[in-house]
């Protein structure tokens, strides 16, 4: 049921956050923000619980950015100069080039 979506990302980032290791930032801050991907697109009645799991999540991860790799499960730490993604070395942003170069050339 696509209404317990956005609780599974929420549950699924707090699981992986509450380690707070590099190897594992990356993919709770890619599931918090599928939760609230989530979240835009359904309609805006939460429960209560969604809520509580969205709020811990969000104060949880806030400090970190997931790594524009998809595949990439490290928190990110430098900003690609176009400022729009986020990667946790060269060598993912080097990976990534290929398809960022267009989105990365126009925002600058």
């Amino acid at each position: 049921d696509d209404r317990y979506y956005p609780e599974a990302c929420y549950r699924l980032a707090l699981i992986y956050g509450i380690y707070k290791e590099d190897r594992f930032l990356g993919k709770a801050r890619r599931f918090y923000d599928c939760g609230m991907e989530g979240d835009r697109v359904r309609l805006p009645m939460l429960p209560d619980e969604v809520e509580q799991f969205r709020e811990q999540a969000r104060v949880l991860l806030s400090e970190y950015n997931a790594c524009g790799r998809e595949r990439c499960t490290i928190a990110a730490t430098k900003r690609c100069p176009c400022q729009l993604v986020w990667y946790c070395s060269p060598e993912c942003q080097a990976m990534e080039w290929k398809a960022h170069k267009l989105v990365c050339l126009e925002a600058r």
